[in-house]
């Protein structure tokens, strides 16, 4: 039986399987998981699952992550609970709206493991104090007062993103530590020193930093963390002074020197000791941060270089003789997952794939580029639609088996001469034909499983003959997941709507058409997902 025994506990609440897999991995060695695809399913586990840190996806099937947020923190028992949401949208809104809520962070969608974990380290840390803190306000009841604030101060801080930061905060140590004067002591590049200092009590006569560096050996010895002496202030007055060490990245950074007509009582020096503990993480964790957000604008300029190759080896489908095709590609990340690609297989017979690749970003584009070279490679050696869709299927299962990336794929051969389009679709969304001799639009679905589920999976295929007029239309689901304010979906029924009314436009009126009344849908806000649309119509 998992024992959870001295295990920071965490609940997750994510529908997407693979997310939750991810973080399951993430944290199972060092927390105690637990995970739920629905707010039903996470109402359950929290009678017998008291978490510390609940990660919640904003989009859920059965309602609203930032409203249970809120119902969360409407509970008393969870008060102290860190809660963390999870969300794929870019726009402030949504995060304004959880933290109103009560929400103490967000981590965007497709996320960093690094980050994340950098996150729930100091939080679990966090927790950690508070566990301790807890334990000596219960032995000792005169410090209370100062025990709760020390708390809120490690809760108002834990978000701190910057040294400046970090340093400041020091001086707010004053909520639950007795002393007349601060002096915060940082070394910079170059033997250069930052001094910040604060006079608690006014008319206390204090000895500054550059006084009595030269008294206390724990200025000369970097081995010592902590030194308490009584000195002389400059005229001549008994002063207690204590001498803490400031670490960043685990490197010895500063001091902070804290005076005082009195001896620091045990309990305050305790608290002291205990926040200077958080500060200290709290400075590893912001070099990290720094350190990653480095790494984070070279990856993006290396990105910016991949989506301009992504973009470049888009198809020129003008080229087609008789036929008007017009596409559109909007990522929702830099790079993108799903891709278009068109190309004569043999003389008279031109090729168009559409395919999506589950999730967003660096890994769904090199999976979606690896099935674009399959396709490439053997479409003019296996000419047979349903015999290139199968061998595509077992050469995902063969190459990407361990990686757990689905794709839809619909695949088409377009004969110029006769106008005879002849498909198959592997867990697409459904294609829409218009027959222009009866002025109706008809649903096409899909032929067959999701590419990668297994390589045994079938595909069948169907033939359609385009005449003039007529108009063929493949899309991601990107577009009809598209969801407005009220997160409702633009949907199959209206695409198909919006599509009847423009199908007798040229191709690109078409295309521009549909993605005017999504964006109108949606309040012109971004996309959710990523969306390719391809448009095939044979001209009068």
């Amino acid at each position: 039986m998992f024992s959870c025994e001295n295990k920071v506990k965490i609940l997750v609440l994510d529908d997407d399987k693979l997310v939750v897999r991810v973080l399951l991995d993430l944290f199972s060695e060092s927390y105690c998981v637990e995970s739920a695809v629905s707010i039903a399913e996470f109402e359950k586990k929290l009678l017998s699952f008291k978490p510390e840190i609940m990660l919640i996806d904003v989009v859920l099937p059965d309602g609203d992550g930032i409203n249970l947020c809120q119902n969360i923190r409407s509970r008393d028992e969870y008060n102290e609970v860190f809660i963390i949401m999870l969300t794929a949208a870019r726009d402030s809104g949504h995060i304004e709206k959880a933290y109103r809520f009560g929400a103490n962070d967000y981590i965007r969608k497709p996320f960093i493991p690094f980050e994340v974990s950098s996150k729930i380290s100091l939080l679990a840390k966090n927790i950690e104090y508070q566990q301790t803190v807890i334990g000596l306000y219960e032995r000792q009841k005169d410090i209370n007062n100062k025990l709760f604030k020390m708390t809120s101060l490690i809760n108002t801080n834990v978000n701190l993103s910057s040294k400046f930061g970090m340093i400041t905060s020091l001086f707010q140590i004053t909520a639950f530590v007795d002393t007349a004067f601060i002096e915060v002591i940082f070394f910079g590049d170059n033997d250069s020193v930052f001094s910040n200092k604060k006079v608690v009590r006014e008319g206390f006569n204090y000895a500054e930093y550059e006084k009595i560096k030269s008294k206390l050996s724990i200025f000369s010895d970097a081995k010592k963390i902590k030194q308490s002496i009584k000195i002389k202030n400059p005229v001549g007055e008994i002063i207690y002074c204590t001498v803490d060490s400031l670490f960043y990245n685990k490197q010895h950074a500063g001091y902070i020197i804290l005076e005082n007509s009195i001896p620091m009582p045990k309990e305050s020096a305790d608290l002291l000791s205990l926040y200077l503990d958080f500060v200290n993480i709290k400075g590893t964790n912001i070099y990290a941060q720094d350190q990653l957000k480095d790494e984070i604008k070279k990856d993006r300029k290396e990105l910016a270089k991949v989506r301009t190759l992504q973009v470049a080896l888009l198809p020129q489908f003008q080229e087609i003789d008789r036929y008007d095709i017009a596409s559109s590609f909007i990522p929702m990340e830099d790079i993108s997952g799903d891709f278009f690609d068109g190309f004569y297989i043999r003389e008279g017979v031109y090729q168009v794939v559409v395919c999506d690749v589950a999730g967003h970003g660096v890994a769904s584009s090199y999976v979606g580029s690896s099935i674009r070279g399959i396709i490439r490679s053997i479409s003019k050696e296996i000419f047979d639609v349903e015999q290139q869709i199968d061998y595509i299927n077992k050469s995902v299962m063969q190459s990407m088996k361990e990686i757990y990336y689905f794709s839809s794929l619909v695949l088409c051969q377009l004969n110029i001469s006769d106008g005879t389009v002849t498909y198959a679709s592997a867990g697409h969304p459904p294609c829409v034909f218009y027959d222009n001799s009866v002025n109706k639009v008809f649903r096409i679905d899909n032929t067959g499983p999701l590419l990668g589920l297994s390589d045994k999976s079938e595909y069948e295929t169907k033939r359609i003959i385009i005449k003039e007029g007529d108009c063929f239309f493949i899309y991601t689901d990107g577009l009809t997941e598209a969801q407005n304010s009220k997160k409702e979906f633009f949907g199959t029924k209206r695409l198909i709507d919006s599509f009847a009314n423009c199908a007798h436009e040229n191709s690109i009126d078409i295309v521009h058409s549909i993605l005017g009344n999504v964006y109108e849908f949606t309040e012109y806000n971004n996309l959710q997902d990523d969306v390719s649309l391809v448009c095939l119509k044979r001209k009068n």
